[in-house]
């Protein structure tokens, strides 16, 4: 992929397989990601949304 192109689709990451209880706002989020995890703060939708992604909650 050339410097400066775009990435192509959200990469989905489940977290519940991970044994991640609970995804937390507090970084930066710098392209899209469909996660799939039980527990989310607001802020974390909040980013996530805003960079193409979303919460998968099944």
């Amino acid at each position: 992929m050339e410097a400066g192109a775009a990435k192509e689709g959200p990469v989905s990451i489940d977290l519940d397989s991970k044994g991640v209880e609970k995804l937390l706002g507090s970084g930066d989020v710098t392209r899209a990601y469909n996660v799939k995890v039980s527990s989310y703060t607001e802020r974390a939708k909040q980013k996530l949304e805003e960079a193409g992604g979303k919460i998968l909650t099944e």
